[in-house]
């Protein structure tokens, strides 16, 4: 079989799920391939074209107000001059992707998973994909706090696409959104290692049991795959995240915000060019500026060499995840 993994990955952690799972594949004797979508589109323009904004980051508005709404934004794009010609450069990409992955019997999407949702960026991605006649699809996450209904809503998107949506895995590798909140010692490359090999063994088995449910075997081919059904979140699991959910709605006084430390900031631009929104722009004195919430991928955070994005005091000097 030829089987392609379609993935965002904020900070690294569904990167690395995406080459296990990859890895899983190979091993039983089919072609598995991997795809960043960052590599075929400009998630910034992507976004601003097939807008998606989750529940969350209008909660952190109402919340926390940063200057500027997630949607005012959406309408100033609406009116870019530029606008025209970037959706026909996009329409071109997508149209190409299209091609590719006729070439797949199987696509896998991963993403990231952001308060029960799947990457903003990458459900516009998934929103941008031409109309499929029941193309065979997985998905799989990554998360923290567990994954609640993700599963759900990723298999709706890719259902309005017209994916044949057979299955669902997901698992955590390494907690990014805990990291600011201790110490920098607990970053090291050495003691994520470590974690690491803990995990591997449980991330492995996992990946393997959900292969095998698929029916993702040695010398078995695409029209042999079976559904691995992914489950309604029973009322238990419902109301346990709803309670979760309430307390990651409380904690955005204290972790959302819109802070950079200027005596750290060295001016690189960095965060600005790799934010898969575009919402950090550079101002005028070359200092990084936000003005709205984004979908807090906590990438800026982690890549910036000076540690200078913070959110919130709270995370000053403390941990960032640099990836294993």
């Amino acid at each position: 079989m030829n089987i392609l993994l379609v993935y965002f990955s904020g900070a690294g952690n569904t990167r690395l799920y995406s080459e296990m799972i990859a890895r899983g594949i190979n091993e039983r004797g089919h072609r598995c391939d991997l795809l960043d979508i960052e590599k075929i589109v400009d998630a910034k323009l992507l976004w601003r074209n097939f807008p998606v904004v989750p529940a969350y980051i209008l909660e952190a508005e109402k919340r926390v107000p940063l200057g500027l709404s997630i949607n005012e934004i959406i309408r100033a794009y609406e009116n870019d001059p530029a606008k025209d010609q970037q959706m026909l450069d996009l329409n071109k990409k997508i149209v190409n992707f299209n091609n590719y992955i006729a070439n797949f019997d199987l696509i896998g999407f991963g993403s990231p998973i952001y308060f029960f949702e799947p990457a903003a960026v990458f459900s516009s991605f998934i929103k941008s994909i031409p109309g499929q006649n029941r193309k065979k699809a997985f998905t799989y996450g990554t998360h923290m706090e567990g994954p609640v209904d993700f599963g759900l809503k990723i298999k709706s998107e890719l259902e309005l696409r017209g994916f044949d949506v057979i299955g669902h895995v997901d698992d955590y590798i390494a907690h990014t959104e805990l990291m600011p909140l201790f110490g920098k010692s607990i970053a090291t490359g050495e003691i994520l290692k470590k974690y690491l090999n803990y995990r591997l063994p449980s991330i492995n088995k996992k990946i393997n049991k959900f292969l095998d449910s698929l029916n993702i075997k040695s010398g078995s081919d695409f029209k042999a795959l079976s559904k691995s059904e992914t489950m309604p979140a029973g009322n238990v699991m419902k109301y346990i995240g709803k309670v979760v959910e309430a307390g990651l709605y409380a904690t955005m006084n204290h972790s959302f915000g819109n802070r950079f430390i200027a005596d750290k900031c060295s001016k690189c631009g960095l965060c600005s060019k790799k934010c898969p929104m575009g919402l950090i722009e550079v101002g005028n004195d070359g200092y990084p500026v936000r003005k709205s919430h984004c979908m807090y991928c906590l990438r800026c955070l982690c890549i910036c060499p000076q540690e200078a994005v913070s959110y919130t005091p709270l995370y000053d000097g403390k941990a960032r995840f640099k990836g294993f």
